[in-house]
């Protein structure tokens, strides 16, 4: 029997491992959860022949503006509406009248200096006559300047021309009285009233004229050359060439036409561009009867040049800029990086002449994730509007 003992004891732990491992539960098998796709906004690119634009910012000011002063001083007796109230005046319009009475008589006593300047002469002249003709009767030798009253007739003659000009001075000085507006325009500030007295150097009205609008442009000299307005050694420059002005401020659907007239010429050492002179004829639509929204003056506005030639290139949303010359581009579902020549870049959009082709899709927006190869999940995205 105790030869037995260790054999039955083997058999009973044997027994009890078996009977515990027969109610283990077996191990649950976790599936692991494949990562879904990134969702990435595309857009599917096409090549086309597009102006390159060129933005620029600018306000509008009177091409024309005028200190009006007297040419002579006196009382003012008549003064126009408008100095009252301000606002627009047509051409030819008498602004202000200053007293004519001291100036209408002084023509009155120009016009006696010079009668009695035309008597002398006249006198002289007969006298010098008298002279000659007694000195041809003595018999003598030619006569001296001074025997025939040369000299004496020459200043009366002087005196003459002077009494003249001081009558034409005298009478313009009374035509001086009355300002008329040299132009049609607007009247910005009133310095003198009815009733004040002024001199010629006294300001009396701040004048803007509503032929043209000018508004200047800051332009980088980059873009100057997209818009082959900077000439360089062998190269011709486009002569003047048409600006669209909106108002970012305003209705999107309003918009002015205008030509760049000049430039500055210079780079400013600051800021590193060029000012660009745009002329817009008629900003108020006073000379036709036209529908034409005014443009204001002191009106904020967006310009927008063209490069002078189509080129075919693509025109994508900025943000589908991975780097400055790269995008991200989906081919079967993945993600790649590809090397493009971009041309030009505005606010919004980007220009690229090589590196797509038509159909491609071109990400928007970099993913928060990157990897080359990635798989994604492509979601139209619709294409930014096509004002450029």
């Amino acid at each position: 029997m105790k030869k037995l003992l260790p054999i039955i004891i083997i058999l009973i732990a044997l027994s009890s491992l078996w009977v515990m491992k027969s109610m283990k539960k077996p191990p649950e098998t976790r599936q692991v959860p494949k990562k879904k796709p990134v969702p990435v906004k595309v857009i599917t690119v096409k090549r086309k022949p597009l102006l390159l634009p060129v933005h620029a910012m600018g306000t509008a000011q009177p091409m024309t503006r005028l200190n009006l002063f007297s040419e002579v001083s006196g009382k003012i007796i008549h003064a126009h509406p408008v100095i009252q109230t301000l606002g627009f005046f047509n051409k030819g319009e008498i602004l202000y009248r200053i007293d004519p009475k001291p100036y209408e008589l002084a023509v009155a006593k120009a016009k006696a200096d010079l009668a009695q300047a035309r008597v002398e002469f006249l006198q002289e002249q007969a006298r010098g006559d008298i002279a000659r003709r007694d000195w041809g009767k003595s018999g003598l030798n030619a006569p001296t300047e001074l025997a025939v009253r040369t000299p004496q007739i020459e200043a009366a003659k002087a005196i003459l021309d002077a009494a003249e000009q001081s009558l034409a001075q005298a009478r313009r000085d009374v035509d001086y009285t009355t300002i008329r507006a040299p132009f049609s325009g607007i009247l910005k500030q009133v310095f003198a009233q009815k009733g004040d007295n002024v001199s010629p150097s006294e300001r009396m009205a701040l004048l803007y004229s509503t032929e043209a609008a000018l508004v200047m442009l800051p332009v980088p000299r980059v873009d100057l050359e997209l818009l082959d307005l900077v000439p360089f050694p062998g190269q011709k420059h486009s002569a003047k060439k048409r600006v669209v002005l909106t108002d970012p401020a305003g209705p999107s659907n309003i918009s002015w036409e205008g030509q760049v007239t000049g430039s500055s010429a210079v780079f400013d050492p600051h800021t590193r561009v060029m000012h660009l002179a745009v002329r817009v004829e008629d900003p108020y639509a006073l000379k036709k009867q036209r529908t034409q929204c005014p443009l204001v003056f002191g009106t904020f506005l967006e310009a927008r040049l063209f490069a002078p030639a189509e080129q075919e290139m693509v025109k994508v949303p900025r943000s589908a800029l991975y780097k400055k010359n790269t995008v991200l581009i989906i081919d079967a579902d993945q993600l790649y990086t590809k090397s493009v020549t971009v041309i030009h870049q505005n606010q919004s959009h980007a220009f690229i002449r090589d590196g797509l082709e038509d159909n491609t899709l071109v990400c928007i927006g970099s993913p928060d994730y990157f990897a080359e190869g990635m798989t994604v999940t492509p979601v139209p995205a619709a294409m930014e509007a096509e004002t450029i």
